[in-house]
């Protein structure tokens, strides 16, 4: 017959997802009426109604709750179909074989499978009425979105209805398709008017209106990502307190809430005072993020910081900057000489040392020039003598030994500021380098030596001995001066 559910036997889809099982044990096993005609098989048999229940070992007969009918003249179990994997007739096409029906139901009926299929059935069947399911939360809001479908339904199959008794129609050949409006017909004006006095309605009303606005939002509106320039603010400090103040004062003055930023952090810069109690204080939702590079430019600055000639090295180098661009005439002097301008470095960026060092490395002679120059033609006294002194370093072998060094530190093949995989191989370089770097600077060096008419030798400062404890002595110094700066360095 044609009136048959569609989602029973043979029309189940061969595998469920969990929604799906859980609306069929919902809806549990659909039965036939005992008094409707089931169809004949070919040699004339079929599905009797005494096959719907089967009697126990006292005697009592027990529904077979679990057999399906089909149009198909077929036979099914419900529990076996939802919770096996195996491909039998009663859990696939159906069992239609009506001679020996009797004997394969009992049988099947009696087997392990079915009986955990069986417990499965019941045991989840009892959750769901009982409100005891894991998820019975969000069981609880689809029983209530059904609900809510079903009671909407109602209202307008009765609106529908209603029309049909009166022969109106739903609306005329001008009428509105939109609520509230003054020409939507009869239809719509039905449903405004139920919706005035049946909370069901109301709500269902509410719903369309907010889709429909939603809608025309999406469709109309084209947002699109721009920059606006706010203005200036005047910082008074540089503090990450005081620059979150002024920001956050100005946000406020122009109603921006800071709750729609994203993205929200903090890092470990050494600017960040009062991170922990200002930014949980404003938003909870502010997590700490370590600048690794930061971390490491801090690591590397305070390792070379332990060396007193690396120290004394980068010193000169800010001496240079700050010697040339103490006035125009010198800076004009440098650039007349050098190609390659001198750059500062900062405290914590250990890459700013890479720019400093190019215009001595690779430009030392016409650097050492350009100071000879300020020396004889400026009249400024202390700028006469400084040019001077820093002439005779950045002339001495030390001095170029250590920019060879300090260079290769620093050089390509040293990654150190990429990502944590690289620290292996960096690791390694350094080692392999202290072992063989310094001889190699030493060439550098005595070349760049031949270059500017140098001699190429360390001078050996001599060191007062004092009388010491022998648990108060300090380390015996190197007797050769090529080895002490080795030592510092390496």
């Amino acid at each position: 017959p044609a009136d048959w559910p569609p989602t029973l036997g043979a029309d189940w889809p061969p595998t469920f997802s969990e929604s799906l099982r859980l609306e069929f044990l919902y809806r549990g096993p659909f039965q036939v009426s005992p008094d409707f005609a089931l169809p004949k098989g070919k040699d004339g048999r079929q599905f009797t109604n005494n096959l719907r229940c089967h009697t126990l070992v006292n005697g009592e007969r027990i529904q077979r709750s679990y057999v399906l009918q089909k149009k198909p003249n077929s036979t099914y179990c419900f529990c076996c179909k939802l919770f096996s994997s195996k491909n039998q007739k009663l859990m696939s096409e159906g069992l239609c074989d009506w001679i020996n029906i009797s004997a394969l139901l009992k049988c099947h009926e009696n087997s392990p499978e079915h009986i955990k299929h069986m417990q499965y059935w019941k045991e989840l069947e009892i959750c769901l009425k009982k409100g005891k399911m894991i998820d019975q939360s969000e069981m609880c809001l689809i029983e209530a979105e059904r609900k809510y479908w079903h009671d909407a339904l109602m209202c307008l199959i009765s609106i529908v209805q209603s029309l049909a008794e009166r022969n109106l129609a739903f609306h005329g050949s001008s009428g509105s398709e939109n609520l509230h409006m003054p020409n939507n017909e009869n239809f719509l004006k039905e449903v405004e008017l139920l919706a005035k006095f049946d909370p069901v309605m109301e709500q269902h009303v509410g719903r369309v209106q907010r889709s429909m606005s939603h809608t025309l939002v999406a469709v109309d509106g084209k947002p699109e990502i721009k920059e606006h320039f706010l203005g200036f603010l005047v910082m008074h400090e540089t503090t990450g307190l005081s620059l979150s103040n002024t920001i956050l004062e100005k946000l406020e003055e122009l109603n921006i809430p800071l709750d729609d930023y994203k993205g929200q952090s903090y890092d470990n810069g050494a600017n960040m005072q009062g991170k922990r109690l200002n930014c949980y204080k404003k938003n909870t939702r502010a997590v700490y993020v370590p600048c690794g590079l930061h971390t490491l430019n801090l690591v590397i600055v305070d390792a070379a910081k332990s060396s007193r000639n690396a120290a004394s090295f980068f010193g000169y180098l800010q001496k240079l900057y700050n010697n040339f661009t103490a006035a125009t005439q010198q800076w004009a002097v440098l650039c007349h000489h050098i190609n390659v301008k001198l750059k500062s470095w900062s405290e914590t960026r250990w890459e700013s040392r890479v720019k400093s060092i190019e215009a001595v490395m690779f430009q030392v002679a016409e650097v050492r020039e350009a100071l000879l120059e300020v020396r004889e033609e400026y009249t400024d006294v202390m700028a006469k003598v400084e040019a001077q002194a820093l002439a005779d370093e950045i002339g001495s072998y030390r001095f170029l030994i250590c920019s060879v060094v300090c260079k290769l530190l620093q050089s390509s093949s040293m990654q150190i500021d990429l990502a944590t995989n690289l620290l292996e191989s960096t690791k390694t370089f350094l080692m392999d380098y202290r072992e063989n770097g310094f001889a190699g600077a030493q060439t550098t060096a005595k070349e760049i030596c031949e270059q500017m008419n140098i001699p190429a030798y360390l001078k050996q400062k001599c060191l007062r001995k004092k009388n010491h404890f022998s648990y108060e002595a300090p380390d015996k110094p190197f007797e050769d001066a090529l080895k002490q700066l080795e030592a510092d360095l390496f």
